[in-house]
């Protein structure tokens, strides 16, 4: 199981695989409900529970007193439509969890993030080593091409020849004729 925690203050989300033990603690528990982020290795700082979905993907819904999935009438502008959706308990079939940080622990909200914000610049790096530059991509290409162009107009000679030679072979049966 996954859980998404997110602090509104800096607009930052991280998510987390969480353990069996954990996980226990969490079901039963509902959409609203305030937990404790040291489960989640979080010291200090306090959860709640905004939502989630389950293991196909269908989310929770708060209206939904139960851990049920099922088939909801919801209306979008003038129309109607039914949804499949998750009540608002959690349980085994939960595969994540939506959190926000309600309350601050003394270390501050930006060390959370920090890991996660060190791990994207790093595997930017490493996509931007792979990459080549574009002007790079160009050149490569633009010699491919010369390249594919001499071995065309080198077969074009060879049959060019190939043809005079038989012209002047077939002047040269007539001539003996």
């Amino acid at each position: 199981m996954k859980v998404v925690y997110s602090d509104p203050k800096i607009g930052k989300t991280n998510q987390m695989e969480i353990t069996n033990d954990v996980v226990h603690y969490l079901i039963n528990k509902k959409i609203g409900e305030i937990i404790d982020g040291s489960l989640l290795g979080l010291t200090g700082f306090k959860l709640k529970i905004t939502g989630g979905s389950d293991k196909s993907g269908f989310p929770m819904n708060k209206s939904i007193d139960s851990a049920i999935k099922t088939r909801i009438l919801k209306r979008s502008g003038k129309e109607y439509e039914r949804k499949n959706v998750r009540g608002k308990i959690i349980s085994n079939e939960i595969e994540q969890i939506n959190t926000v940080i309600v309350e601050y622990g003394s270390k501050p909200a930006s060390e959370l993030f920090k890991i996660e914000e060190e791990q994207e610049h790093k595997e930017k790096e490493s996509r931007q080593e792979k990459q080549e530059p574009v002007h790079e991509k160009e050149n490569k290409n633009k010699e491919a091409q010369k390249s594919n162009d001499k071995e065309i107009n080198k077969i074009k000679n060879e049959k060019q020849e190939e043809k005079q030679q038989q012209k002047q072979e077939h002047k040269e049966k007539e001539d003996n004729n």
